[in-house]
């Protein structure tokens, strides 16, 4: 596996002039909607701009309708409303994602790797693949996958250490090897990313990511 750092593309000045602008204290969350609906971008020629603001806005949004107040009970709530923005993020894009407990095919290829036929012994049951909260994709080939915790969740509980620690590393190893077997002629361009998301509180939202690629 390599763990050096890819690489990321440059962003232009006038974007990242537009980024920082929101880069302040907002007294109220209508001040913050208001800035992000100030101007209007062109949804193709300006795409980047147009889906930050809209992302602003919908932040603007959760705390207007106070989304946030209670985030105890259910992840799906973390994942579509808070963490909107990873799904719509590729809009347009080749990539696409799969959003609430999708079955990894990779880690069913590997988990069922050991079925035959029926003869003397009758055939095993199909396992069925990791349950991720996101799946990314192209054309069939999973490339990366999310897993989302409770608001009571901390990084010393079970469920951090199996989700974030065990299950998505697994997945993003699953997911490798079989886009090695599927294209290895980009074996080495292959990378794969899986984004752990935690709530500690209301106020405090937090996502780490891992990434495994081939040397």
């Amino acid at each position: 596996m390599n763990t050096n750092r890819t690489p990321l593309p440059s962003l232009s000045e006038d974007f990242k002039n537009y980024i920082n602008s929101f880069d302040k204290e907002f007294v109220e969350p209508l001040d913050l909607y208001y800035q992000a609906h100030s101007d209007v971008f062109h949804p193709f020629q300006e795409k980047d701009k147009s889906g930050y603001s809209k992302h602003f806005s919908s932040t603007a949004d959760l705390y207007l309708n106070k989304m946030l107040d209670n985030y105890s009970s259910l992840e799906a709530k973390v994942k579509h409303r808070v963490w909107n923005s990873l799904r719509t993020l590729f809009d347009g894009s080749e990539v696409k994602v799969d959003i609430g407990e999708k079955s990894s095919a990779a880690s069913a290829i590997r988990r069922n790797g050991e079925r035959r036929l029926e003869g003397q012994e009758s055939r095993q049951r199909k396992n069925m693949g990791n349950r991720m909260d996101m799946l990314f994709f192209c054309d069939g080939c999973e490339l990366g996958c999310t897993e989302v915790a409770k608001n009571s969740v901390g990084v010393n509980d079970d469920k951090y250490m199996r989700d974030g620690l065990l299950k998505l590393p697994k997945a993003m190893k699953n997911m490798l090897c079989t886009a090695a077997k599927v294209c290895s002629s980009h074996l080495r361009d292959f990378k794969m990313i899986g984004y752990v998301i935690m709530v500690y509180s209301r106020v405090k939202l937090r996502s780490t990511y891992a990434r495994f690629s081939c040397w």
